[in-house]
Formats: structure tokens, sequence, C-alpha cells
């Protein structure tokens, strides 16, 4: 049976921590382990979490989201790990079985996501577009083979530290691209909320020219707020669909 470590980074109260883990709790297939690496999370939270023999916590540890990030890499066993952080879910309760059933043993393993601004839905990769998780995938749905030499998340400040860490993985172990949703999650997160900060580090990081692609997502995001600028932003990256069209388990490519 493939053993799965789903690990949830989590800061301060109210961060959704509760959907997570009952996500996670409502998996036909349940991981060997669920690692919370939390911060600034009140005690009445954790709790108030029902038990359960698989879940480990530390807290107030880490120094930065990439720090805990790497703190979880170096508590995870098992044979695939999956970053679910705090208030995202799987799609529904056989995702990890679904995983489980098609992974070829050595290789990563990446689907589709539903992503959410309000009411909006996003399905990424659109249809058609399977082959795009080859170079950009979101953490939620990319489950890496646990192996001693896994690399770490580069923990210096940088935006894009996510797709660096799976592009490494990727030249590492290979990938294989599954057709079924496998996660749900509200957009917002460090590389899709552009500020002034985000800019300065896409410059000291990055460069000028992705430090002015920055620039412009900011004056967008500003101009017509979040709900229409990831409209706008996103029309010919991700599909917007209505529950019902997606509401659907590897049917199309």
């Amino acid at each position: 049976m493939t053993a799965f470590t789903v690990i949830t980074v989590g800061f301060g109260k109210n961060s959704g921590l509760d959907r997570t883990v009952a996500s996670v709790a409502a998996q036909d297939h349940l991981p060997v382990k669920h690692l919370l690496v939390l911060r600034n999370v009140p005690d009445d939270e954790i709790v108030a979490l029902p038990p359960a023999s698989y879940r480990q916590v530390i807290r107030d540890q880490d120094q930065s989201l990439y720090n805990a990030m790497n703190i979880g890499l170096d508590h995870a066993v098992g044979d695939l790990v999956v970053f679910l952080n705090s208030g995202d879910q799987f799609y529904g309760p056989r995702t990890l079985a679904i995983v489980a059933r098609k992974w070829d043993g050595s290789s990563i393993v990446a689907g589709r996501s539903l992503q959410t601004c309000g009411n909006d839905l996003y399905l990424r990769p659109r249809i058609g577009h399977l082959d795009a998780l080859y170079t950009s995938s979101p953490h939620q749905a990319f489950y890496a083979p646990l192996r001693a030499t896994l690399p770490r998340y580069r923990e210096a400040g940088q935006i894009g530290a996510d797709s660096r860490w799976m592009n490494e993985v990727r030249a590492m172990v290979g990938q294989q691209c599954i057709a079924d949703l496998l996660c749900k999650f509200e957009l917002g997160g460090l590389s899709n909320s552009p500020t002034w900060k985000t800019v300065q580090r896409r410059h000291t990081y990055d460069g000028l020219v992705p430090a002015i692609k920055e620039a412009s997502k900011l004056v967008v995001h500003r101009l017509l707020g979040a709900q229409s600028a990831y409209r706008f932003l996103y029309r010919n990256k991700y599909a917007r669909c209505d529950a019902a069209r997606a509401n659907f388990q590897g049917a199309v490519r």
C-alpha cells in the first residue's frame, strides 16, 4: 500500500486549518503521517482538532514559510509527500486512493486543481492542456517520491521557491501527469498576490524583467480588484468554470 505524508504549514489564527485537517481525515486511503508545521496558531484551534494517530504537530520552530516546508520534508516518511497548506483541501475523499492507484512507483504524480476566488472557479490546467503540468503545477497537486536526496526549498526570500523546488524534483525523478482533480484551494498565495514587497523581491532574486512583470500584475490588481484581476490575468492560462463543469474525475485531458 502506498504510504503518504501530507504536510500542512499554517500561520496565525483562522487560517482554515480545520478545513484542511477534515479533508485529510475524510480520505479513504489515510496518510501514514499528517504533519502540521504551525506558527502563532492559538491553542484552542489545535485542541479543537479531532484526534488522529497519524497526525504530528510541530509548533513555533520555523523561521519562514519555506523553512516550515523544509521542516516538513525533514520529518516526512513513506513513499510520496504532498503539501496541503492551511485552508487547502483535497478535491474529494478518494484523492489519495486515486494517486496511489495511478502512481508508477518512481516518479512525481501531478494532477489538476480547482482554484477559487470568491464565486469564481478556475480549472488548472484547462481542458486539452494537461501537458502544462510538466512546467507549472501547484504544490497541492504535486506528489513527490520520498528519497534521501530529495532537494529542499531555497529559503532566502524567493517568491519562486515553490517552482524552483518542483523543477529540481522533476529533473531528478521525472513526472507523470494525470487528468484527475486532486485539490481545491483559494487564490491569494505569495506567488499570485503582488505587492510592492514582492516586486522588490522579484528584482533582488530574479532580476529586472520578472520585477517589471510583477509590478504590472500589481497595477492590474490595484485597478481592478483581486477578483477581476484574476479574471484578466488568467484568461488564457486557466479555465473559468461553474461547479457542475468542474465536477469530474479523470474524464478529459
